[in-house]
């Protein structure tokens, strides 16, 4: 579809008046009959005319598409190249789109950003390699799916397809800087190839023909009620609500929208930094404010800067919704970030070390104990085999995220085409959930795993009717698995005696992803494996679903040659 916002089909005659131009597609010229489409919009007012152009547009994309759909999809040897941008700058459109709309509904687990932001740095680099073969492979199906919705086939050795295979690259990469420039809180409009130039979110360069201003009440109503955000997480929506009801608190339900300053989107700026974690049920009768001015002076441990970045991104993201919508021309809370002074980049999250894995397997959980609940840390002669016993092996040999574990079904454990696999994957009506849709995916179950005996551990399990694969292990009142069992878990390491700066139960992911490229696994299947597209990268984006056996041929490129786990066979 035309972008609605791209004036380029906006022409004005000698009389003053606006009418649409657009050019019909080469390889649809036959069905429509002629070479271009010519529509008054019935004004001079160039303004009125953008509004209108909208309307007619989406009118003629649609006679477009549906003569499209007519064609025979002949093969074609040349198609201009003002027409192959287009269609090029039309698939980043819906491509940025898709992306756009899986980050607002992402919630990073602790360490996870920095992950996807190397992820997507790896993804850029690789993707301007043409001599890769993943790289020519992904934009070859993506050039086939093009092909198929424009009922059209260009000669693969034509002029025409080699450009269009370059302009799908350049979108690609473009795509991918976008969505990382989101991640570093970069919300507003960014373009960086100059194609791609009018793709960019436009501004609004004036609310004159609204009729109605709303107050900050309606906006945060009406935000809530976007369909963009349906599917938005529980965790997503607390973070929305304390954003809008510290605005409500500091400026009033019945101030306008437009009325808002950047000042005041400093001042709750400025409130979040003191403020004390669960602040709303620690202090319940405190607002925002106050709640935040007695941390202050009681010297209460504050918000994580990371956290507050993440507030201060919903609050730019319901104002970026206000402009959007016409009803202000700036976003007032624009790029507006603390800096983060407790990490260095030195500080980051780390993967275990060969020590600290061999203490946490050696503890009495692994060797004999009184028990897995209260006598985990005790040594005795049980030697429990249930959740707390295998989600450390499932993450260390599977690179799972601790939610993905904890909330397993056995019916996720399946045979397909040969290979035993783990099924992660959200269930409607139910607590469980992915990250995102490049989150849902199959993973073999690797040798050592079924070498300790998970497999007998799963058929053991679904024998006696159990549908959670843990069924010991409980949810937080949010409905998430692993708040509960990443408490436990500290304690654990703690006793155990391995607990060592930086490394946390999302460590075994960050372990996973070293040793699968230490084992030479190509980044796609690195992807596959371990859901790392963030929703966001080329490699989702452009190829397919990779056969499970080569994946499971993959996967046993996994070793840790020094970690003993001998005593647990």
């Amino acid at each position: 579809m035309e972008d609605v916002a791209n004036p380029q089909r906006l022409q004005r005659r000698k009389n003053g008046r606006y009418y649409l131009r657009a050019k019909v597609p080469d390889h649809l010229v036959s069905a429509i009959g002629k070479g271009e489409i010519v529509k008054s919009l019935g004004t001079a007012d160039r303004k009125t005319a953008i509004e209108r152009l909208k309307l007619e547009s989406i009118e003629v994309d649609r006679q477009f598409e549906a003569a499209a759909r007519t064609t025979s999809g002949k093969v074609v040897n040349s198609i201009s190249r003002e027409e192959l941008d287009r269609i090029a700058i039309l698939w980043l459109r819906d491509e940025d789109k898709k992306r756009a709309d899986a980050e607002l509904r992402e919630h990073f687990e602790f360490g996870e950003r920095q992950e996807a932001i190397d992820g997507l740095k790896q993804d850029i680099a690789q993707f301007k390699d043409d001599s890769d073969p993943s790289t020519l492979a992904s934009v070859q199906v993506t050039i086939r799916r093009i092909e198929e919705e424009n009922a059209f086939q260009l000669l693969s050795d034509s002029d025409s397809y080699w450009y269009l295979h370059r302009l799908i690259q350049r979108a690609g990469i473009e795509a991918s800087r976008r969505s990382l420039a989101r991640l570093r809180g970069k919300f507003d409009a960014v373009v960086f190839d100059s194609l791609f130039e009018e793709q960019a979110a436009p501004r609004v360069d004036s609310v004159a023909g609204h009729t109605r201003i709303p107050t900050l009440a309606e906006l945060v109503e009406e935000h809530e009620n976007d369909p963009s955000r349906s599917g938005l997480s529980e965790k997503s929506q607390i973070g929305y609500k304390v954003i809008s009801r510290a605005l409500r608190e500091l400026l009033g339900d019945d101030v306008r929208v437009d009325a808002i300053s950047r000042d005041e989107c400093k001042r709750v700026r400025d409130i979040l930094v003191s403020l004390p974690p669960n602040a709303s049920k620690r202090f319940p009768h405190m607002t925002v404010e106050e709640a935040s001015a007695h941390a202050k002076e009681n010297g209460l441990a504050a918000l994580h800067p990371t956290t507050i970045n993440g507030y201060l991104g919903n609050l730019s993201t319901l104002f970026k919704y206000a402009q959007r919508e016409g009803y202000i021309t700036q976003n007032p809370a624009e790029q507006l970030r603390v800096e983060n002074t407790r990490r260095s980049r030195d500080d980051r999250r780390q993967p275990f070390s060969t020590a600290q894995l061999n203490k946490i397997f050696s503890a009495p959980l692994y060797t004999g104990c009184v028990d897995d609940v209260r006598g985990y840390a005790k040594k005795g002669t049980e030697r429990p085999r249930r959740g707390r016993f295998w989600v450390p092996l499932l993450s260390l040999y599977s690179g799972m995220r601790l939610n993905e574990c904890c909330q397993l079904r056995t019916t996720d454990v399946e045979n397909i085409d040969g290979v035993e696999i783990i099924h992660v994957r959200p269930e409607e009506g139910t607590d469980k959930r992915v990250k995102t849709a490049a989150s849902e995916r199959m993973i073999p179950v690797h040798p050592e795993l079924v070498r300790l005996g998970f497999l007998k551990y799963v058929n053991e399990t679904r024998e006696q009717g159990k549908e959670s694969l843990f069924p010991e292990l409980g949810v937080d009142p949010l409905g998430y698995w692993s708040n509960p069992f990443s408490k436990w878990f500290a304690r654990f390491v703690d006793k155990a005696g391995a607990k060592e700066p930086n490394t946390t139960f999302h460590s075994f992911r960050h372990g996973f992803r070293a040793a699968m490229r230490d084992g030479n696994v190509h980044v796609e299947y690195q992807n596959a494996i371990g859901g790392w597209s963030e929703g966001a990268s080329t490699r989702t984006s452009y190829g397919g679903a990779i056969p499970v056996n080569v994946l499971a041929r993959e996967i046993k490129k996994v070793r840790y040659s020094e970690v003993d786990l001998s005593h647990l066979v």
